[in-house]
């Protein structure tokens, strides 16, 4: 079906100042851009932003979670089966998406004007984590047996760790890949959380020279605090 002529000028224009304020943040930051500087890059009248957002913040939400959406597709055809190397296809999958706009990301976790970005990340995380988790589980533990566990508070437990370890490695310029990055993830989420999803252990290669690169950062980082 042919879109209208109308519908497809929104969508042009939405994707304008959506990309002029993408741009801007990795250039200058987000706290400092005003919705003036962001409708002269995109070369659109001030009017004519307020026709689409509220504010930049409204903005910035509804782009993220355009680049989410498109993450979303590719993550979605894992969660039909449940395994070890789909749950790490799509760890991989979320750190290559933050490398890809680390400069961005940076801005975004560490900048107060954009910490109501956090939150909404967390929550698309967890949905993702959730789509691979599928529905609530039962908890396999010795202790606990036949414990019904959410996979609400499976998929936020899970995103609060990813987003943590994402700021760390954002912070110290990235110092592994994303695939290396992913490894190590799995490896720390194993056995707990894969335990409890019923995904199959799997030896994790080349995972000891990372650990140790890791251990020496957080060393070097608290020698330089004193």
């Amino acid at each position: 079906m042919v879109q209208p002529k109308e519908d497809r000028r929104i969508q042009r224009t939405r994707q304008l100042l959506s990309t002029a304020l993408l741009k801007l943040i990795e250039e200058r930051g987000y706290d400092s851009l005003t919705v003036n500087d962001i409708t002269e890059q995109a070369n659109v009248g001030r009017a004519t932003f307020y026709l689409h957002y509220q504010d930049k913040e409204q903005l910035l939400v509804e782009s993220l979670e355009e680049m989410f959406s498109q993450l979303e597709d590719l993550i979605a055809p894992l969660s039909e089966t449940l395994g070890e190397e789909h749950y790490s296809t799509a760890t991989r999958l979320l750190f290559q998406h933050f490398g890809d706009h680390h400069r961005l990301y940076r801005v975004l976790l560490t900048e107060k004007g954009a910490a109501m970005v956090f939150p909404r990340l967390l929550e698309i995380v967890s949905e993702i984590a959730e789509q691979i988790a599928g529905q609530d589980v039962i908890s396999k533990s010795v202790e606990q047996p036949q414990t019904l566990i959410s996979t609400n508070l499976v998929g936020h437990y899970v995103a609060g760790a990813f987003l943590g370890s994402v700021v760390w490695w954002l912070n110290n310029n990235k110092p592994y890949s994303a695939e290396q990055m992913a490894a190590v993830y799995v490896h720390l989420m194993d056995p707990g959380v894969t335990k409890v999803l019923g995904i199959a252990s799997a030896e994790l290669p080349e995972l000891s020279d990372v650990f140790t690169g890791i251990v020496k950062l957080a060393r070097s980082d608290k020698d330089d605090s004193w």
